[in-house]
C-alpha cells in the first residue's frame, strides 16, 4: 500500500460555513443494511487503540488491530507498546504511510516504534538516550517534546529537544537529539530542522480519556524586520519558504505550524480567531508557493490532514455562541474493564466541541460537512472517495464525493475497545498472518 496521494492543486475559494443549532444525545451504534457500494481491492484499515500520556501511572498498552468488514469485528494483530511502557505520543503521517509512538524505553532512553503502512506486522524501533543534565533525563513526568523532520539524505529524521534549566529555573541551553532510519543519532542543527512535519491535532476535541492526544505543531513563526523567521530552540532562523501577507492581521509573531507535509503547510495564531466567533487558517500550497485564507467556525476546533484533504471538528472555547448553549463539559464512556483506556467515568474535553465535523478537499475545492450525536469522536482516515470516523464505541464509513456523503454504515461496535482507538491507515500488509485474538 502506497502512501496517500498528495494532489497539489491549491483551494481557491473561501466557503464561510453557517453556524446550526444542534441537540446532543448519546450516540447508538445501529448496523445499517445499506446500497452503499463495497470497496474494491484488498487493502484493510488497520486501527489503533491507545491512551498517550506523561502519567506513567496511567500507562496504557499502545496495540493495533485490523478491522473485519464482514463480522463487524476488530481483530488484534500485535502490540506496539506494552501496559508498563506505555506511551507518551503517537502520530500518523498520512504523507510518509507512518505512524509514530514514542515512549520511554527505560531510564533516560526515548523508545520510537514505527508502524508502516506497508509493514504493519514489523516492528521497527530506534532509541535515543538523553543527556543525563536535561530534565527531560530527570524528570519521567516531564513530557517529551518530539519532531519528525526532513533529512540532508532526503529521509526522515525524528528528533526529541533537550532542555538544561539553571538554578533559578530558567532555560540556560536547549538543542534537538536526532535518530535517523538507519539507528544514527547526532545532534541537529537547526539547518537541520527547518521543515518540520506536522499532522495537525486528532479530529475529535476529546482525543483521549485524559486530553492527553498532543496536537502535533511546532513553535511560532514570526516576521521580524520584513523577513519572515521560524522560532525553534535555540533562536529563530530564516524559513525556506516565503510567508503569508500578515499585514491584515496587525501582527508580527504569533502563529504556529499545524501542518505540513508534502502538498501543504497550514500556520494559525490566536490573532487569526475571534473570541467566541469564526477563525481562519493560512494555507500554502507548496507546488504554486501561493498563500490562501481557510475560514473555519469556532475558536477552538481542531484541524488534522491526509495529504491534502482536510477534516476539521468545529469547536469553542466558551459555554455559549449564538442560538446555543452547552453544558456538557463531559461525555459518558462505557461502564466496562478495559486494557485499553482508563475506567473513568466520565472524559475530560479542553472545549465545547459542537458534534459538527468539515471535510475538505483542496484539489477539488470540495467541502461537506456533518453532524454527529456525540462530542467524543475522531475522523480516523479520510481519502477521495470515503470517510472513516469513530463515534464513542462504534466506527462507521461513509462514501464521500462531490454529491456529497453516502449513508452511514457501522463497521464495528465495541465497548472495550473502540473508544481508545484515535488512528487509522489502510494497508495490504497483513501478510495472511492469523489473529493471536479475534473478537
Amino acid at each position: 500500500m502506497k502512501p496517500i496521494a498528495t494532489t497539489k492543486t491549491m483551494w481557491n475559494r473561501s466557503v464561510a460555513i453557517s453556524i446550526k443549532p444542534i441537540i446532543f444525545r448519546q450516540a447508538a451504534c445501529v448496523l445499517l443494511i445499506v446500497s452503499t457500494p463495497s470497496f474494491a481491492g484488498s487493502d484493510d484499515y488497520f486501527v489503533i487503540a491507545g491512551n498517550p500520556s506523561s502519567n506513567h501511572e496511567q500507562s496504557l498498552a499502545t496495540t493495533l488491530f485490523q478491522l473485519d468488514r464482514t463480522a463487524h469485528a476488530v481483530n488484534f494483530r500485535r502490540t506496539i507498546t506494552t501496559l508498563r511502557q506505555g506511551a507518551e505520543l503517537i502520530r500518523n503521517y498520512t504523507d510518509l504511510g507512518l505512524v509514530l509512538v514514542a515512549s520511554r524505553g527505560g531510564p533516560g532512553r526515548v523508545q520510537f516504534d514505527l508502524v508502516h503502512y506497508d509493514e504493519v506486522m514489523h516492528n521497527h524501533q530506534l532509541e535515543i538516550v538523553l543527556d543525563a543534565r536535561t530534565v527531560q533525563f530527570k524528570d519521567r513526568g516531564y513530557p517529551l517534546d518530539v519532531l519528525l523532520m526532513h533529512s540532508e539524505n532526503g529521509g526522515w529524521v525524528v528528533g526529541v529537544e533537550e532542555n538544561i534549566f539553571d538554578e533559578t529555573h530558567h532555560l540556560s541551553k536547549s538543542w534537538v537529539t536526532g535518530v535517523g532510519v538507519d539507528g544514527q543519532v547526532s545532534v541537529l542543527a537547526p539547518t537541520r530542522y527547518l521543515d518540520i512535519y506536522s499532522s495537525g491535532w486528532p479530529s475529535g476535541l476529546g482525543g483521549g480519556l485524559n486530553n492527553e492526544v498532543k496536537p502535533d505543531h511546532y513553535r511560532a513563526f514570526g516576521e521580524i524586520d520584513g523577513v519572515f523567521r521560524l522560532g525553534f530552540t535555540g533562536g529563530l532562523v530564516n524559513a525556506p519558504f516565503a510567508g503569508p501577507d500578515l499585514t491584515k492581521y496587525e501582527m508580527k509573531i504569533g502563529l504556529v505550524q499545524v501542518i505540513n507535509n508534502g502538498s501543504i503547510r497550514v500556520l494559525t495564531g490566536p490573532q487569526l480567531f475571534a473570541q467566541g466567533g469564526h477563525g481562519a487558517y493560512l494555507v500554502q500550497d507548496k507546488t504554486t508557493g501561493r498563500w490562501s485564507e481557510l475560514p473555519v467556525d469556532g475558536d477552538d476546533g481542531s484541524l488534522t490532514a491526509f495529504g491534502d484533504r482536510l477534516a476539521y471538528a468545529v469547536g469553542f472555547q466558551q459555554t455559549d455562541y449564538p442560538g446555543e448553549h452547552f453544558d456538557t463539559t463531559i461525555a459518558p464512556v462505557p461502564d466496562v474493564e478495559s486494557p485499553y483506556f482508563v475506567n473513568s467515568k466520565e472524559r475530560l474535553f479542553h472545549s465545547h466541541a459542537t458534534g459538527r465535523i468539515v471535510l475538505r478537499d483542496l484539489s477539488r475545492d470540495l467541502i461537506t460537512e456533518f453532524t454527529v450525536p456525540s462530542r467524543d469522536f475522531d475522523v480516523l482516515w479520510l481519502a477521495e472517495d470515503r470517510v472513516l470516523y469513530r463515534v464513542e464505541s462504534c466506527i462507521y464509513e461513509r462514501t464521500w464525493s462531490a454529491q456529497g456523503l453516502g449513508e452511514a454504515k457501522l463497521l464495528v461496535r465495541d465497548d472495550e475497545i473502540v473508544p481508545a482507538i484515535h488512528w487509522a491507515f489502510l494497508s495490504a500488509g497483513a501478510g495472511g498472518a492469523e489473529p493471536a485474538v479475534s473478537r
